[in-house]
């Protein structure tokens, strides 16, 4: 177990958790950002980092989180014994993929259709098997991250830029939540409420 300092500092903050807060979807980029950093944490877990990456089971944004220094990380699943074997990429994408979607939707309107730009709707379309051409072989991890660093003008940068954008992301989180303490706060002290230091 972590223990947490006196001043209560989060390091990692879940993709719900964000949305939440912001109640509108990601920005493009913001999803491009976390699409990369995923792939790369899946990329680590695959060389044998705890967990392994079978262990990891992508159900929704509560499963992905943004840590403070811009990685990303998963909830993991232990599940009994059972791997998902050498399909394990091509899931975990496409479970990926439907995140991003949902997190890219967050808040619209059911009637509304979200436009995406072409190469973030490819990519999505690709990870989530939605390729008309169903004789192309599995999408792979290596694809989704060469795919979003061709996005960049600078593909080399791919990895400092996906970076401080997921980094800015949890900072932004963190400043609106401070907010919406000290207005939570102020309310509680106009009504003459009691104050207690942690709720």
């Amino acid at each position: 177990m972590e223990f947490l300092c006196c001043e209560q500092k989060i390091a990692k903050v879940s993709l719900a958790e964000i949305l939440r807060c912001f109640e509108h979807p990601v920005s493009e980029e913001q999803a491009w950002a976390v699409c990369f950093q995923c792939c790369r944490k899946m990329e680590q877990l695959a060389q044998g980092l705890c967990p392994p990456l079978h262990s990891v089971f992508i159900k929704g944004p509560g499963s992905i989180f943004i840590h403070a220094d811009g990685s990303a990380s998963f909830k993991v699943y232990h599940k009994s014994g059972k791997s998902i074997g050498s399909c394990v990429d091509a899931k975990l994408l496409e479970y990926l993929g439907v995140v991003i979607y949902e997190a890219l939707d967050w808040g619209i309107d059911s009637q509304v259709e979200r436009e995406l730009s072409d190469p973030l709707e490819k990519l999505l379309c690709l990870m989530l098997k939605l390729d008309e051409e169903a004789m192309k072989p599995a999408v792979t991890l290596q694809d989704v991250i060469k795919a979003c660093e061709e996005h960049l003008s600078r593909p080399s940068e791919a990895t400092s830029h996906y970076e401080m954008t997921c980094r800015s992301l949890f900072t932004e989180y963190m400043e609106l939540q401070k907010l919406v303490t000290i207005i939570h706060t102020s309310k509680e002290v106009h009504l003459g409420s009691p104050l207690s230091c942690y709720s």
